[in-house]
């Protein structure tokens, strides 16, 4: 049965891409010769979505470096951060263009932004889309960007089916986000020259980040962050759980740092205060730009599945991942070699937002099985194995 099942996803998921592929010859019969010169790429969501497509937006710049490159972006909820945090500060990004989700609904502010898409020119619309993105929402966007008056547009692609989904997990294997989204880019001929530039590395950002560090550094001590919060709920740990971890780690002779967003400064403040040894604490004080410098300076990060991990990743710093079992195993793992906590629980792969079960799959990951996870990393490291 487990056969037939895969069989019917496979069939599934071809089907779907051959509709996209034959959709877009129909919008845009013709590829263009010349090279484009203004680009526009669209890719929705918040930090760790706009982190994991940084190689994709490089490869998109080495291939076409003279031409002007927008992103179009919607982070869900203005309030939360998105890619005007994270790559507001690079100079070979030349614009982001933000909307919000109820723009989408209203037809005044619909045709304001088709409007504003329209004056802009777009030779090049590159769709990054995400990785739940079903057939009709492809369709959708793809819609869009020929109304938004795109000369041509690639990059539309159904990655997943809804159907048999703790299967797809079990059985099938899935690339981590940064290699979907260059795999799209791939097919299409884009293909980065290198890795990806040196993000926050300013030095604006690398001063900062050494002001906010300079006690912590004076100690001698390897730097250790810690990152306790996660946008999803699904997504949490115990606190208790935390606050042994960061007495563990200044027994093991690290310095831990504690980094969060605002929404998890009250989380901070009490790992923190409870844990009685020597902690730095920067929850709610920093830009992303300026996480990105901080991390840089850290031997590794203990974190859950958040954006966190992924600047990590993304600056080179290596990380022990809490990783919920509410996704398809591997596709939220940060890019690199790290060591990813994960267990698998009979309600696997279940997408939900608010979890029955009291986060059964988080919990199941032991104090002892993080500890054990730092020890062999610090280990590596401190060996010059990793």
């Amino acid at each position: 049965m487990d056969r037939i099942r895969l069989f019917l996803i496979e069939l599934l998921l071809g089907a779907s891409n051959r509709l996209l592929r034959g959709a877009r010859r129909l919008l845009w019969p013709w590829r263009p010769r010349k090279p484009p010169e203004r680009i526009c790429v669209y890719r929705i969501g918040n930090v760790g979505d706009t982190v994991c497509a940084i190689p994709a937006l490089w490869a998109i710049r080495q291939t076409w470096p003279s031409a002007k490159l927008m992103v179009l972006t919607s982070p869900g909820t203005l309030t939360l951060p998105g890619a005007r945090e994270v790559l507001g500060g690079e100079d070979w990004i030349d614009d982001i263009i933000v909307y919000a989700p109820s723009d989408m609904k209203r037809p005044r502010s619909l045709w304001r932004l088709i409007k504003n898409l329209r004056g802009r020119k777009i030779d090049l619309w590159v769709e990054l889309p995400i990785g739940a993105a079903a057939l009709g929402r492809n369709l959708r966007d793809m819609l869009f960007a020929r109304f938004a008056g795109a000369g041509y547009g690639i990059g539309w692609r159904q990655s997943r089916v809804r159907l048999w989904r703790p299967l797809q997990s079990e059985r099938m294997t899935h690339p981590n986000e940064v290699q979907r989204l260059l795999g799209i880019l791939r097919d299409e001929g884009i293909v980065p020259h290198d890795s990806a530039p040196k993000i926050w590395s300013g030095p604006e950002e690398t001063r900062e980040a050494e002001r906010l560090l300079a006690a912590a550094r004076a100690t001698g001590r390897p730097l250790v962050a810690v990152a306790p919060g996660a946008k999803r709920a699904t997504n949490w740990w115990v606190t208790d759980r935390w606050i042994e971890m960061v007495r563990d780690l200044d027994r093991q002779k690290c310095h831990p740092v504690l980094l969060a967003g605002k929404a998890d400064t009250a989380l901070c403040n009490e790992i923190a205060e409870r844990a009685g040894c020597d902690v730095t604490n920067l929850a709610g004080r920093t830009t992303i730009p300026q996480v990105g410098a901080i991390l840089r300076l850290c031997t590794m990060i203990v974190c859950l599945d958040s954006g966190l991990q992924h600047i990590a990743a993304a600056v080179g710093t290596r990380c022990v991942t809490l990783m919920p079992a509410r996704n398809l195993r591997g596709i939220w793992d940060p890019e690199g070699n790290h060591v990813i906590l994960e267990r698998r629980v009979p309600c696997h792969t279940c997408y939900l937002e608010v979890c029955p079960h009291d986060n059964l799959c988080m919990r199941e990951i032991s104090v002892d099985d993080v500890k054990e996870g730092v020890r062999n990393l610090l280990a590596g490291l401190r060996a010059g194995s990793c």
